[in-house]
């Protein structure tokens, strides 16, 4: 939830440093950690990309005795990566809002002149 919303507020992203501690968390059976180092070694942005190692760590968290009810961590509609709360990702959500922005329309013709 909302502690994870603050990551790198007030201090200097280090992504390797990130990468580690998710490591550490997922190794103790921490099902956020997990999906995340799922996410890392699929996006290869911190470390070397490994389908491997992510098909494995996603296999892991969702066999994990913390998922509980399947309805709290699904995977997105779009970009099959793990999410809460929401049927799509904040990144689907965000690129879906950018690219359907132009379409957008208050339905008001003098409001939409000022937007």
């Amino acid at each position: 939830g909302a502690m994870f919303d603050l990551a790198g507020e007030g201090t200097e992203k280090d992504l390797e440093k990130a990468f580690h501690w998710y490591q550490k968390s997922a190794e103790k059976d921490y099902i956020r950690a997990m999906f995340s180092l799922a996410h890392s070694y699929y996006s290869g942005k911190v470390t070397e990309k490994s389908l491997e190692k992510s098909f494995y760590w996603h296999q892991k968290a969702m066999e994990s005795d913390q998922m509980g009810s399947k309805n709290e961590i699904e995977l997105c509609n779009e970009c099959k990566q793990p999410y809460t709360d929401y049927h799509w990702c904040q990144q689907c959500n965000t690129r879906r809002f950018q690219q359907d922005f132009s379409k957008w329309t208050s339905k008001n013709e003098f409001i939409d002149k000022f937007i």
